[in-house]
């Protein structure tokens, strides 16, 4: 239907919208996206959110319901309207018919008052003759040029011709009689079919004026109903972007468990020294003589400062027979550096500590075991090669 079309697709306006979105969409969707959010900020807000999403979907489910009742109660309309429409049709019809009839009877009543007015013509004239005649007496006998027994049968025909006459007149009299009764019925019918249609065509009005009220509660469920699709599209784009934080969030939480991982090729030097023995050569003396190295060796001058190369938490800081003074940290992530063949050592077990804090340093102690510091990365168990991770050229390879 045309008409339902159009109201079904009208346009809100701009400025309702606006104000309707504002007191719709939670002011937290638009806090989340301020500053830097903690996860559970976040979360909360992603909570709260889905509650207003499922609120805003139970509401759109809602109008769809009044929607498709409104839809049936327009259905009924139409279809009480298609009636009355077919009714008010049957009725003219009939009132046409009833027109015609009326016309008909009215020829009928004019056809009879004229033959009774003829037949009434007549027998005025013949009594006028009979009046004239007189009885029949002496006088007529005399003076007529008919006998007796004529003029009397003459008389006798005279007579049975007014008497029929007269029955004529009745006759007729009683058609006119029966026409005008016919012709007020039949006005009265007419009337009553007028007001049958006068009173339908109300009915259809009223059944109109309703459609249009039903149409018009429609277009405002269907308009309340879009606002709420509008703010259900709002929050769930809010609830994406919330989504969004939240990942990033885990993934900078992640990058930083695995910030040593990123950091391959960037890490500080843990000592200023010189490069003797590279990560998988054969040792040429020390107490290692022999055995292909897990680390690299580095050379020192005197008591020289050594540094952690990344942030962590030291899980070892002792002497370790055959390695002497040794730090461990874990650097997340099962990422570890081991440094070793310290001369002291200035960090204790449990202590965190960031990248570039002194850890201990070198000194006679170290060239016990062998020559320079002892250096190692490990994944795990698994060795990894330190000048990979180191920063280029800060060690030269020999």
């Amino acid at each position: 239907m045309t008409q339902k079309s159009s109201l079904l697709h009208r346009t809100v306006p701009v400025q309702l919208l606006v104000i309707l979105l504002a007191a719709l969409i939670p002011a937290f969707a638009v806090q989340a996206t301020a500053g830097d959010p903690t996860e559970k900020v976040v979360k909360n807000d992603i909570g709260r959110l889905n509650q207003g999403i499922e609120r805003h979907q139970d509401k759109i489910r809602q109008s769809e319901d009044k929607e498709t009742t409104v839809l049936d109660e327009l259905e009924l309309i139409d279809g009480r309207l298609a009636q009355q429409q077919q009714k008010i049709k049957d009725l003219q019809q009939q009132l046409q018919a009833q027109i015609k009839l009326l016309a008909q009877k009215e020829t009928d009543l004019n056809l009879a008052v004229v033959t009774r007015d003829i037949v009434l013509q007549h027998l005025q004239k013949r009594l006028r003759a009979l009046y004239q005649m007189g009885k029949t007496g002496i006088l007529n006998v005399s003076f007529s040029h008919m006998n007796l027994p004529e003029l009397m049968l003459f008389n006798d025909s005279f007579k049975r011709l007014i008497s029929y006459d007269q029955s004529v007149i009745d006759r007729y009299r009683d058609t006119v009689t029966t026409l005008e009764r016919a012709k007020h019925a039949q006005e009265l019918e007419q009337a009553l079919l007028q007001d049958f249609i006068h009173r339908a065509e109300d009915e259809k009005k009223a059944l109109h004026t309703l459609r249009m009220d039903k149409e018009s509660v429609l277009a405002r469920i269907k308009t309340q109903q879009n606002l709420y699709k509008l703010a259900l599209q709002e929050m769930r784009n809010a609830e994406k972007d919330l989504e969004q934080t939240l990942t990033k969030i885990k993934h900078k939480k992640e990058l930083k468990k695995q910030g040593f991982r990123l950091s391959k090729g960037k890490l500080p030097p843990p000592v200023k020294g010189t490069l003797v023995l590279n990560f998988g050569e054969i040792a040429k003396d020390g107490l290692g003589k022999g055995e292909k190295t897990q680390g690299i060796t580095i050379a020192t001058s005197g008591n020289t400062a050594v540094h952690a190369v990344y942030k962590g938490k030291v899980i070892f800081a002792g002497y370790k027979r055959g390695l002497g003074n040794m730090v461990i940290i874990n650097h997340g992530y099962n990422y570890f550096t081991v440094t070793s063949r310290l001369d002291s050592i200035v960090v204790k077990k449990g202590e965190r500590v960031k990248k570039g804090s002194l850890i201990g340093s070198t000194g006679d102690m170290a060239t016990l075991f062998a020559q320079g510091l002892y250096f190692e990365i490990r994944r795990g168990s698994t060795r990894l090669n330190p000048l990979k991770w180191l920063k280029a050229g800060v060690y030269a390879a020999r």
